[in-house]
């Protein structure tokens, strides 16, 4: 039985609830040791800021230890990704990443231009469909390029995203951004 997707706890814990919320994707609830969950929480949660957050330092030192951590039963392949690196080309690393099986937790943008992390669970030919842990009590206003989807269960995407929005390099809301600041860590088993 695997798990649902979690939603935020705190302003700034995006990126390792998506972490958290990638792991539940790929493996059953049962099988996902606990002293990984308390990694992820541990590492990832560096910024001390006033909202606290996830350095790209963290996320490419999380993604080492995922990939080093072994149990029985349990092996995660974790690669982190920068730059022109991150893209959503149809056959590009994080297209194909997904289409076998795999899922990412990439950073985008919210709508006040903070960088926010989600989880990536699925590439259609102009879609990308995400968990985005921020819980919303109403559904944000869709566009044409943003829609939130209201899953019938918790471990189904909750938006999903144009590709081509995605792909800009301004900070809006759901964009990728600049070059120089994007940065996403693929899951696999």
């Amino acid at each position: 039985m695997k798990g649902p997707f979690r939603y935020q706890a705190a302003a700034g814990d995006c990126f390792p609830t998506s972490v958290v919320n990638g792991l539940t994707a790929l493996y059953p609830f049962y099988d996902i040791p606990s002293a990984v969950i308390q990694h992820v929480y541990l590492y990832a949660l560096d910024d001390d800021s006033r909202t606290g957050g996830t350095s790209d330092e963290a996320g490419k030192f999380l993604a080492t230890w995922l990939s080093r951590f072994r149990r029985k039963g349990f092996k995660i392949e974790a690669e982190f990704l920068e730059g022109r690196d991150v893209d959503l080309k149809p056959r590009g690393r994080i297209a194909r990443h997904l289409a076998g099986g795999g899922v990412a937790v990439y950073d985008t943008y919210s709508a006040s231009g903070a960088r926010h992390s989600v989880l990536a669970l699925g590439m259609e030919r102009d879609w990308m469909y995400c968990w985005d842990p921020r819980y919303r009590p109403r559904a944000i206003r869709s566009t044409r390029n943003a829609e939130t989807l209201r899953p019938a269960t918790p471990e189904k995407p909750n938006l999903r995203v144009r590709r081509g929005w995605l792909e800009q390099s301004s900070a809006k809301a759901y964009t990728l951004g600049p070059l120089r600041d994007r940065c996403a860590i693929l899951l696999s088993r």
